[in-house]
């Protein structure tokens, strides 16, 4: 029985492992994002990548107004594929 509540119940040192991998996973992908975006702008020969983050960066770039996101938006979406239900931003 005991057994079956430790598996079942995570442990709050296991918790706050999960919450400080999450942190640096957003730190590192905001980073990427400053990154991309200053790239884009400076026009440096990686600007020319061809990736699926660049180029949702460079579309982001090109929104204006209610439909454009901020950077914490953008690495959420980018981290949970765009489903409303993994919201990231919230914690």
């Amino acid at each position: 029985m005991y057994l079956k509540l430790r598996i079942l119940n995570p442990t709050a040192r296991r918790i706050k492992e999960a919450r400080r991998a999450f942190d640096k996973l957003m730190h590192f992908m905001k980073h990427q994002v400053t990154e991309r975006r200053t790239e884009l702008h400076g026009q440096t020969e990686s600007s020319k990548r061809r990736d699926a983050f660049t180029m949702l960066i460079k579309a982001n770039e090109s929104e204006s107004g209610k439909y454009r996101l901020n950077d914490e938006e953008l690495v959420c979406h980018l981290i949970d594929g765009g489903f409303p239900f993994a919201d990231c931003s919230k914690r």
